[in-house]
């Protein structure tokens, strides 16, 4: 009688020592930096210029695992991303892979809220936004796909 209580408590407590990675993941590394999905832009701001994309064609943003992709009717571009959480606003590398830019490394800003991502890039080349509320910026405002 001991022998198979012990028998059956070594059947029911063994497979629950096993990963605790969600099925389907094994081995992966699985990436929560708020950015993974697809992101639908619905507005491009200069500080002369705001331009609504809602009614436009979809200009949309993806981001899975450290690579990006944006496709539209006129552009198609991916590469590779690298978030840093830790700062306000957060950081954003954005390398591109693929397109007009192949090669070149954006130094950008975000911030999450919600279902909305805002995006920020400098005017110049290669020189992070220190926040939103600089002058000379293009911010792209995306929504969440569902």
């Amino acid at each position: 009688m001991r022998r198979t209580v012990c028998l059956l408590a070594v059947l029911l407590v063994v497979p629950s020592l096993g990963s605790d990675e969600p099925r389907g993941y094994e081995g992966q590394v699985t990436w929560d930096d708020g950015l993974q999905g697809a992101w639908r832009l619905v507005t491009f701001e200069t500080p002369t210029l705001r331009i609504n994309h809602e009614n436009a064609d979809p200009d949309i943003l993806t981001f899975r695992a450290g690579k990006w992709e944006r496709s539209s009717v006129q552009i198609s571009e991916a590469g590779t991303y690298t978030p840093s959480t830790g700062f306000a606003p957060a950081r954003l590398d954005r390398t591109y892979t693929a397109g007009a830019y192949t090669g070149s490394t954006e130094k950008l800003i975000y911030c999450i809220d919600g279902d909305r991502l805002r995006i920020a890039a400098r005017f110049k080349e290669g020189v992070r936004p220190g926040s939103f509320a600089e002058e000379a910026l293009y911010i792209y405002t995306y929504q969440r796909m569902k």
